[in-house]
């Protein structure tokens, strides 16, 4: 709630949101299967050529995948997971392990991708999870950091970086 409410204080940008297909309230039955076609959807919503795409948690899976596939011209990233599986077992460490998790959505590495996505580490609870896919893809993204500056600060810092470029 606290992401969402900084980024929609963002100035200069339209934000278009979304939750998963049956998550947070939204209609419909949550499964992989939807992912590409609800984003894609979301896409053609938002009427524009130079995306950037900010996701937050798992929520940057998508961000990030969206992104890597030349959907958009960048990525803002806050705290993200690689994996909703990966998510689940760094917070609920021995209570859920990886196998358990019924979703194998992750972000999907290319060798494509030209330009690093952004990623702010916001959230200490969460800095062993972006530390981790840092050190296992470093050439994928680009940490900012913070310098004692708010989260709503340095996004709207890094997003008028990457709509300039």
């Amino acid at each position: 709630a606290t992401f969402l409410a900084n980024a929609k204080r963002i100035s200069g940008f339209r934000l278009v949101t979304f939750n998963y297909r049956g998550s947070a309230g939204s209609e419909g039955t949550p499964g992989e299967k939807y992912y590409d076609s609800d984003i894609r959807a979301m896409v053609g919503c938002a009427h524009s050529n130079d995306l950037i795409f900010i996701g937050h948690g798992t929520g940057a899976i998508a961000a990030y995948n969206s992104f890597a596939s030349g959907l958009g011209k960048g990525a803002l990233l806050v705290d993200p997971a690689e994996s909703f599986s990966s998510a689940l077992s760094a917070r609920y460490r021995i209570f859920f392990p990886k196998f358990l998790s019924r979703t194998h959505s992750r972000m999907i590495f290319s060798d494509e991708q030209s330009n690093p996505a952004t990623v702010i580490a916001d959230d200490p609870r969460r800095g062993e999870l972006v530390r981790n896919l840092l050190n296992k893809h470093s050439k994928k993204f680009t940490l900012v950091d913070r310098e004692g500056n708010s989260l709503l600060e340095v996004m709207q810092a890094e997003l008028t970086k990457i709509k300039t470029k």
